[in-house]
């Protein structure tokens, strides 16, 4: 941890020395001589101090202070792996300074591994969010404390995501998340397009659910329909591809059928709805299982779940 840590405090103290506002300095020295310490109250102290400090703080160095802590945070639970409830509390911590997405993917992941996935289809679209906002602060030269995912990683927290929300509208008691807004008060989340660079090329990022062996939507199913007309219609591609599938109980010429009705239902929503693209529909029925995150550990129960699904694609 101290080689880590050294790297932090580099890039505090390129801030005192040059970067931040003079008054900020001793501030920032504060927050460098606690995280060294390993000592995150005091760390957070510090940071609260130089988000109050007004103009003797830049908005730079109060957003850098954040994610120096923020980094701080997620290493030591990533070092705390068998302590899962300190880990727990270390990666919310991280969360709630508002910059990290890999604090929020960390503790998304850890929620669904407690099978809380609700929480973790919000932390984990949080993420999204927070993905798409450093590289736009980056973009306007604030200080780099956090690199971008690559694109493995972006691919995997796209579809960790994308699963958890599915779960969190269809286990027993469940409930349909709402993806959040970005700083602008665009939607975001799974339809963030500052994270949509090549993660995958269909994506399910509202569970459009439907009656048993019926192209009837569920209530869950239409606010989540409603959901993706106002994406749409915000985004306004010109071209969206639908596709549904089936999970792989029943005859293939049954659930091709069914896949290809469900498809066109959503199709016929988005237009009825005001959408304005052109609208593709094919059904694939059981032959593309869908691609689950590694290690998910998932039952056949929440497999076939997460395989009856509508896809789309949008440009």
């Amino acid at each position: 941890m101290k080689r880590w840590v050294m790297g932090l405090i580099g890039v505090s103290a390129c801030l005192v020395a040059g970067g931040a506002h003079a008054d900020c300095g001793p501030l920032l020295a504060g927050l460098s001589r606690a995280v060294q310490a390993g000592d995150f109250e005091g760390a957070e102290r510090e940071v609260t101090r130089v988000r109050n400090a007004g103009f003797d703080c830049r908005a730079g160095d109060k957003i850098v202070a954040r994610r120096i802590l923020a980094s701080a945070l997620v290493k030591e639970a990533e070092r705390l792996r068998g302590d899962p409830g300190r880990r727990a509390d270390l990666l919310r911590r991280a969360v709630r300074q508002e910059v990290s997405w890999k604090a929020a993917q960390a503790l998304g992941r850890l929620q669904m591994g407690e099978k809380d996935y609700a929480g973790a289809a919000e932390t984990l679209q949080l993420a999204l969010n927070k993905v798409a906002e450093n590289a736009e602060a980056i973009s306007h030269g604030e200080p780099e404390t956090e690199a971008d995912p690559t694109k493995v990683e972006l691919v995997d927290l796209t579809r960790r995501a994308e699963e958890a929300t599915h779960l969190a509208a269809t286990m027993p008691g469940g409930r349909l998340v709402q993806p959040p807004v970005t700083r602008s008060g665009a939607i975001g989340g799974v339809f963030n397009e500052g994270t949509n660079r090549d993660a995958q090329a269909f994506r399910e990022p509202v569970p459009i659910l439907f009656e048993f062996r019926s192209d009837e939507l569920t209530g869950d199913g239409r606010k989540a329909a409603d959901i993706l007309v106002a994406a749409m219609q915000q985004l306004a591609p010109d071209t969206i591809a639908v596709t549904g599938h089936t999970d792989k109980v029943g005859s293939d010429e049954f659930n091709m059928a069914l896949s290809l009705k469900r498809a066109r239902r959503v199709a016929d929503h988005l237009k009825a709805n005001g959408v304005k693209a052109s609208i593709s529909v094919v059904g694939k029925g059981k032959t593309e299982p869908r691609k689950l995150s590694a290690d998910a550990g998932y039952t056949e129960q929440q497999i076939d779940d997460l395989n009856r699904r509508v896809e789309f694609s949008w440009k």
